[in-house]
């Protein structure tokens, strides 16, 4: 039963064998996509916050030791906080990672 007012956290690992197959990253990305898109839309006051957090990226590569971080914002939180809303814009496709924040 879901409590008005009340925080709520919850944490969900996705384990997808993205480096065996990797042709079946689009897949994940349009299902990730589409559920994020879901989750926000479920949430009528626009108060969600989603923090994705990459363990790793391809080997060798920039995000092997800079794993990404994405946020997203419901429209509330932004309205409520320009200054989050511009840094956000500011930062829209820069590698940001869990050490910078």
């Amino acid at each position: 039963r879901q409590q008005r007012g009340t925080a709520k956290f919850g944490w969900f690992p996705f384990n997808f064998e993205h480096m065996r197959m990797p042709e079946l990253n689009n897949l994940y990305d349009t299902k990730l996509r589409n559920h994020l898109r879901r989750v926000l839309n479920a949430d009528p006051s626009g108060r969600t916050i989603i923090v994705l957090m990459g363990d790793h990226g391809p080997r060798g590569q920039c995000d092997d030791t800079n794993p990404g971080l994405w946020l997203v914002v419901g429209r509330e939180v932004l309205r409520r906080n320009p200054g989050l809303a511009s840094t956000l814009r500011a930062n829209r496709g820069n590698l940001l990672t869990m050490l910078d924040v």
